[in-house]
């Protein structure tokens, strides 16, 4: 099963709520190339993805999508095109996740997290 839109649309979204989440921070950002984005899919084995709560058990395909800036090391992770969790001082073991392709539910999002 596949959870999810198309995925242009959710990139233009996650780009304009990046950004935002950024500016409500109070940091200003200049042109959209400051914004980085990690885009894949991710096998989860719940259509909760990883909100976590109840979501019927079977194998789900989702884009994960990740945000970030250049300049500032946060982290914005999206699941389906849905705002999940943020990262504040990315760790190795966020890296490794990254890097895998397997980000986790935001219940384990805290151990990538050195803030």
């Amino acid at each position: 099963m596949f959870i999810g839109g198309d995925v242009s649309e959710d990139l233009k979204k996650i780009i304009q709520d990046a950004t935002k989440r950024q500016e409500d921070e109070g940091v200003k950002l200049g042109p959209l190339e400051e914004i980085e984005v990690g885009v894949w899919k991710q096998i989860w084995s719940s259509t909760a993805l990883g909100f976590g709560g109840i979501g019927g058990q079977c194998i789900c395909h989702a884009y994960t999508f990740l945000a970030w800036t250049r300049y500032r090391q946060s982290c914005f992770v999206y699941f389906a095109g849905r705002f999940a969790y943020k990262i504040t001082k990315p760790n190795e073991s966020f890296w490794q996740a990254y890097n895998s392709r397997e980000m986790p539910s935001i219940r384990n999002s805290h151990k990538m997290d050195d803030a």
